[in-house]
């Protein structure tokens, strides 16, 4: 199972970036989403190869990591 991806293409919706994917992911287990190294909550779309993250920075040509981030207790 891969876990890093090219990002293609981008566009805005409203607050909200789509991020078109290189390929279609699996992102059981994986949580967030590393571009340049900053962290961004996910939600996965109906359409193959997007996934929909909270920015209106442009990704288009940068990498996307999937990653489990686990929380630690205090």
């Amino acid at each position: 199972m891969r876990d890093e991806y090219m990002i293609v293409d981008d566009f805005q919706v409203k607050q909200m970036r789509v991020l078109v994917l290189d390929g279609d992911y699996e992102f059981g287990g994986f949580n967030r989403v590393l571009i340049d190294g900053q962290s961004y909550s996910f939600a996965p779309n109906s359409v193959m190869n997007w996934v929909v993250i909270k920015s209106k920075d442009n990704f288009k040509g940068k990498m996307a990591k999937f990653v489990r981030i686990i929380k630690e207790e205090q």
